[in-house]
């Protein structure tokens, strides 16, 4: 029980990262070498480095972008990429850049959870268990 309590803290905080990652970052592109960062830093395993990424970025891009919506300046320029891409709805097409944006975090974020594990962890591990000799083929 303790492991799944670490665990579920641990996610939460690559979850308040990958958010905070987001909410500093300049272009466009800074979220890749954020979440590509904070996958190296942090150790997770693959889907959790993933997941952590994707769910940060979809959810600070949609409160963003929802949150640029209010403001009347930017409704004219919503409007025209709207019609540009024949979509219906200001709501799809604020999902549509989220689901982009996750996607694009989530696999960076895995890099760097990679990229960690082909640098620092043991050559021989399976299961979170480090073996001393390798298996005889």
């Amino acid at each position: 029980m303790l492991d799944k309590e670490k665990a579920s803290k641990s996610r939460t905080w690559r979850l308040y990262l990958s958010y905070l990652s987001g909410l500093i970052g300049i272009w466009h592109w800074d979220i890749v070498i954020i979440a590509f960062l904070v996958g190296f830093i942090v150790n997770a395993n693959g889907w959790s480095s993933f997941l952590s990424g994707l769910i940060g970025i979809a959810v600070l891009w949609t409160v963003l972008n929802y949150l640029t919506l209010s403001a009347s300046d930017y409704q004219p320029f919503f409007a025209n990429v709207r019609e540009l891409f024949k979509i219906n709805s200001i709501d799809t097409l604020i999902f549509i850049t989220a689901i982009m944006g996750g996607l694009v975090a989530g696999m960076s974020a895995l890099t760097g959870s990679m990229a960690r594990l082909a640098f620092f962890e043991p050559p021989f591990r399976k299961y979170g268990k480090r073996r001393t000799v390798p298996r005889k083929w």
